[in-house]
């Protein structure tokens, strides 16, 4: 507890310099890396605090909260570049978040599981991992037919806004339909078992999480206006940058 603590107060601090250096004209080399690094701190504290709420709803809600409210800081990140205009570093930031989750995150997520079950296999019921593909299909599938559409020329790439809209839209409503009937399903994973601990009480964490979201929403507009000089600055891509 003691370390959380320490960390939480170390990234309220470089929340908290990082905005001084924002407003006070300071390099925006500076302001970039160090808004970078905050929006890692940031993104962990969001974890910590979903983490802590969750454990008052058990596993399966934790689960739902870290998927959702986990990626915070990119959506903000997303937002605000395509406010500036930064269309490339909102299309890598994407790209570069279904990397890491579909393959950083899940790959870490299977070996660190796998040695804490027991005889180091996870296992899991038939549902999830089925639902859990589909999804992630459904959602590569869109993206990858309007990439193609796009490449070739065809008809529908002429309207591509309003397919996108509707592709999203039904994205969402094919997400919000599959929780609701997660969260209301008798069924729980053998790797749900045991209960999460929160670090945080319930009232504080929630607080934590608020303040963490809010944070993060101002460091990702601090960090998109610092783009353009310090990409030029330090000799790099903006879809690197995104990604």
């Amino acid at each position: 507890m003691k370390r959380v603590l320490l960390v939480t107060a170390g990234v309220a601090t470089l929340t908290l310099v990082t905005g001084v250096l924002r407003y006070t004209g300071a390099s925006a080399t500076a302001v970039f890396i160090l808004a970078a690094v905050t929006l890692g701190g940031l993104a962990w504290l969001v974890g910590v605090a979903t983490e802590s709420v969750g454990a008052r709803f058990g596993p399966a809600v934790t689960g739902v909260l870290q998927s959702t409210l986990g990626n915070l800081p990119e959506l903000f990140i997303v937002l605000f570049a395509l406010s500036a205009g930064e269309v490339v570093v909102a299309q890598t930031s994407i790209l570069g978040s279904l990397f890491a989750n579909a393959l950083l995150v899940l790959g870490l997520a299977i070996v660190a599981g796998a040695r804490a079950a027991d005889g180091e296999v996870m296992t899991f019921k038939r549902r999830l991992p089925n639902d859990t593909a589909t999804l992630l299909l459904l959602a590569l599938s869109a993206i990858a037919l309007l990439g193609l559409s796009d490449r070739l020329g065809d008809g529908a790439s002429e309207h591509e806004v309003e397919i996108s809209v509707v592709g999203a839209i039904c994205l969402l409503v094919v997400y919000g339909t599959w929780l609701w009937s997660y969260l209301r399903s008798d069924s729980t994973e053998p790797a749900m078992e045991e209960h999460p601990l929160g670090v945080f009480p319930f009232t504080g964490a929630i607080v934590l999480l608020a303040a963490a979201g809010i944070a993060a929403a101002f460091v990702s507009d601090w960090f998109v206006n610092a783009l353009d000089p310090a990409v030029e600055a330090l000799g790099i891509s903006k879809a690197f940058t995104g990604l």
